[in-house]
């Protein structure tokens, strides 16, 4: 993000010094209300009644980073928030464990958080691949893939 100033933004975006002073305070206060918008749409997705199966879930989720393709790009960048993965990674741990949880309930509390974290970092990665190949793959072709490699995990390990 210190690669570009507030003149340079505006003037790529074609809005007046003025206008962005009027809503931002300087590019910090832009980068964090983007990445506060991102995350309460995320958590709105991840409540208990929008979750009615795990490839809806994800097409959700990948729709939600979509539909926010230019802001996740900045976000998600070397220019972006370094931090931005770890708040993301905590907001999911938040809303997404307990349901993970309570369909393991077989499982040990290590396991269960090993599970979480394996799904959560592999699911993160083929997000971020996914967006860093410009979202050339389809939201429910990728939300499928994502569904049933974490069906598959999870079923393994229950048998």
């Amino acid at each position: 993000m210190a690669k570009i100033t507030v003149k340079e933004l505006c003037a790529a975006c074609d809005i007046n010094r003025a206008t962005f002073c009027k809503h931002y305070q300087d590019l910090f206060d832009l980068m964090e209300q983007l990445e506060q918008e991102f995350l309460e749409d995320l958590t709105a997705l991840l409540q208990p009644e929008h979750c009615k199966d795990l490839e809806t879930l994800f097409a959700q989720v990948l729709t939600l980073f979509q539909s926010h393709g230019d802001d996740w790009l900045v976000l998600g960048s070397e220019n972006g928030d370094p931090a931005f993965y770890d708040k993301l990674s905590h907001r999911c741990y938040e809303q997404a464990y307990p349901m993970l949880v309570q369909h393991q309930a077989a499982l040990s509390e290590p396991e269960q958080r090993m599970l979480y974290s394996f799904v959560s970092q592999g699911s993160g990665g083929i997000l971020r691949e996914w967006v860093k190949n410009e979202m050339q793959e389809s939201v429910p072709q990728v939300a499928a893939f994502l569904a049933n490699a974490t069906t598959q995990l999870i079923h393994g390990l229950a048998s």
